[in-house]
């Protein structure tokens, strides 16, 4: 049995560490041919409102599904997974940047700290202000961080092995997306699945 794994670097749907992916991997017999992609069923766009990334995510009748991303406009990468081989049951979770929500929290109360002594005439504006617009600065930042890291992560596996083959991040902007695209990737994983054992 051979075996071809591929990952694509994103930035936007997809995500591992602090980078967005997707990791995909095939496998096969030898001897067996794989489908040919011809029928699409359903085709879903998972765009990040923070990020510059694009995620085509293209369901063929044929079991296969087709992933393409784009940056900024051009084509990163473009790969093909035969679903036959993946575990139609999900992994699905939620994750939470709490290190970028703590910060952004800290941030903002010591500004709002600062800009309370200079409006109480406890320090004067001239010492205040600068720390005060200092930390709501990086209050923001540290939110628009807490953005882009928080969401929710569905990931697809190998049948046998249990190897994670497909891992899908979305953050707040593109949840909606995602939760419609992960019921028809699991139906069609069951179809693909299906149709090898007939």
């Amino acid at each position: 049995m051979g075996a071809t794994t591929w990952a694509i670097q994103s930035r936007a749907v997809a995500h591992i560490d602090d980078g967005s992916h997707i990791v995909l991997e095939t496998l096969g017999e030898a001897h067996e041919a794989p489908p040919q992609a011809e029928t699409v069923s359903a085709r879903f766009a998972l765009k990040s409102p923070f990020r510059s990334t694009r995620v085509q995510l293209t369901l063929y009748e044929e079991g296969l599904l087709a992933v393409c991303v784009d940056y900024r406009g051009t084509r990163r990468a473009s790969r093909t997974l035969d679903l036959r081989y993946l575990d139609p049951r999900p992994r699905i979770s939620r994750v939470l940047s709490k290190r970028m929500l703590y910060c952004c929290a800290f941030s903002a109360a010591s500004a709002g700290v600062f800009m309370g002594l200079a409006a109480g005439g406890v320090l004067p504006g001239l010492v205040c202000l600068p720390p005060a617009f200092a930390l709501g600065a990086a209050a923001a930042i540290f939110g628009w961080l807490f953005l882009c890291r928080s969401g929710e992560r569905s990931v697809f596996r190998t049948r046998n092995g249990h190897a994670e083959v497909l891992v899908l991040f979305a953050t707040f902007g593109s949840l909606k997306m995602l939760r419609r695209a992960v019921p028809a990737i699991v139906n069609a994983i069951r179809e693909a699945g299906q149709a090898q054992t007939d």
